[in-house]
């Protein structure tokens, strides 16, 4: 069984053999959640090494866990293609889908967008609450498809809030465009040739409008700061869809399928 660690949070203390775990929520889970045991195995995925480990000790009063190392494996999961999603808030059965899915395809960071004409509305007091459970859909999206990097979901009260600077290249999925996407992949390779000269890792910023469709003015604003408008093809797709079936693509060309 794997249990994730987020590399910036340093919460894992290491020596040549053993870790020690001195978080008192990650305490929690693995003993009194998880049910583990000294003895037990446990694969500690953090950031891009997995540690197979089994637990030697388990400190009831400091809430600490230690482990010992039995093997140290390098993964190298996570794409090169760095995809943050601008989606617009929907219903919870489609973004549940939708985050899923997306963490499948590798994309790295969501940004939950409050579109002018989005049908569903998020209470800012209720906010909080479903930020907790669309990420325990994305952990688990990352265990099923071995992870090593837990993608964040962010809320963006406004796309005048985003300046859109530090992506090589930010698309949006218009439904009133007619370019073809051999254009638009053209455009976006163009940019990436600008701007990442070294193509170690590339940004690309997806941007997918409500079900009520992008006003002109939200469109005139996402041109102003440089993105690149384009249709995936002749059928509208539910803003559920469009952004995977773009991640898709542009893994394909750029990322690690």
């Amino acid at each position: 069984m794997n249990i994730f660690f987020e590399k910036e949070n340093d919460i894992l203390n290491e020596t040549e053999n053993n870790i020690i775990i001195n978080n008192k929520e990650s305490y929690h889970h693995i003993v009194n959640v998880m049910r583990k045991k000294e003895d037990n195995i446990l694969n500690i995925i953090y950031g891009d090494m997995e540690y197979v480990s089994k637990i030697v000790k388990i400190d009831i009063k400091e809430k600490n866990i230690v482990f010992q190392i039995k093997e140290k494996i390098e993964k190298k999961v996570e794409s090169n293609l760095k995809i943050t999603m601008f989606q617009a808030i929907a219903k919870s059965d489609r973004l549940e889908y939708f985050f899923e899915k997306s963490v499948e395809l590798g994309v790295y960071e969501f940004k939950l967008v409050n579109f002018d004409r989005n049908v569903v509305k998020l209470d800012k007091s209720k906010l909080t609450k479903k930020i907790e459970r669309w990420d325990k859909i994305v952990l688990s999206a990352c265990k099923q498809s071995r992870r090593t990097y837990i993608p964040k979901i962010k809320y963006v009260p406004s796309l005048k809030k985003e300046t859109f600077e530090e992506y090589d290249a930010t698309v949006v999925l218009y439904e009133n465009h007619d370019e073809n996407l051999k254009e638009t992949i053209k455009k976006i390779t163009d940019k990436i040739n600008k701007r990442n000269l070294s193509n170690s890792e590339i940004k690309i910023a997806i941007v997918i409008g409500p079900e009520g469709g992008i006003t002109k003015e939200e469109i005139t604003y996402l041109d102003s700061v440089g993105a690149i408008s384009t249709l995936i093809g002749p059928r509208i797709l539910r803003t559920e869809t469009a952004g995977i079936s773009f991640a898709s693509i542009l893994q394909y060309i750029y990322g690690d399928f």
